[in-house]
């Protein structure tokens, strides 16, 4: 395989990474939703969030989305 070398073409900016939630904002109370088919992807950044962070969250599913609460 051969590849061609090229020059003066500029970096595209990069990839954005999934949805921002509002984790970082987010008061104790405070909630928002998602709908179901994204519930997984959230719930799993919403426990990447109390890793990072001293925030925790909870999140909980209904029929029709999911839930994520600050609790602390």
């Amino acid at each position: 395989m051969t590849f061609k070398i090229e020059s003066g073409i500029p970096i595209s900016p990069p990839a954005r990474r999934g949805a921002s939630y509002p984790f970082s904002v987010m008061e104790i109370g405070q909630s928002f939703a998602v709908p179901r088919e994204n519930g997984p992807r959230m719930r799993n950044a919403a426990a990447q969030a109390s890793m990072r962070t001293p925030r925790r969250f909870v999140v909980r599913a209904s029929a029709t989305e999911f839930r994520c609460w600050r609790i602390e």
